[in-house]
């Protein structure tokens, strides 16, 4: 077996004279190749790249940039939808604070309303209590007016019922003045 430097130079000697074309024809009996068994391979090849481009390739190409194509609207929809949410987000905040301040609105109206009331409703129960205050003073007059009157009818009656039997009078009388004095 010759050295692959002394092929390279027998390659250059040959075309330099004209022999390429037998050397060619030497290399290829060496590794077996037919002209029309390759002229025949290049034409199946051809065949078979241009059916798998039409059939193949083209649809598998199509689903994919259809693939493509949703993944794109995808992301803008997402984005969209992020927009959308934060939107949303900040209408629910602006919603709230809104109700918030609605509701420490209303806590001050009706804690204010309460001490309103509060304060009527003392004085409501301050004049009652006035009136009752004014009403046991008559009644307490009118119970001292009655008890001198019922002291004054005693006596009366002690004095004309003592001169008829002493002994009774002082039986009755200390009785008697014992009752009102306890008033």
């Amino acid at each position: 077996m010759p050295l692959p430097g002394i092929r390279v130079m027998n390659v250059m000697i040959a075309v330099t004279n004209g022999g390429f074309t037998d050397m060619l024809h030497d290399v290829a009996d060496t590794f077996g190749w037919n002209p029309w068994l390759f002229l025949s391979q290049v034409i199946s090849f051809a065949i078979v790249a241009f059916l798998l481009r039409r059939f193949a390739y083209k649809p598998i190409l199509g689903v994919l940039e259809e693939r493509r194509q949703r993944i794109a609207e995808g992301l803008l929809n997402a984005e969209k939808i992020k927009k959308q949410l934060a939107e949303a987000e900040q209408r629910h905040a602006d919603i709230l604070a809104k109700a918030n301040a609605e509701a420490q609105k209303m806590i001050d109206e009706a804690r204010e309303s309460s001490a309103h009331l509060a304060e009527r409703k003392q004085q409501e129960a301050i004049a009652a209590a006035e009136q009752i205050i004014t009403k046991a003073r008559e009644s307490s007059a009118v119970v001292n007016s009655c008890r001198e009157w019922a002291r004054d009818r005693l006596m009366l009656i002690g004095t004309i019922v003592g001169n008829r039997s002493k002994n009774s009078v002082l039986c009755m009388y200390p009785l008697v003045s014992i009752d009102i004095t306890k008033g």
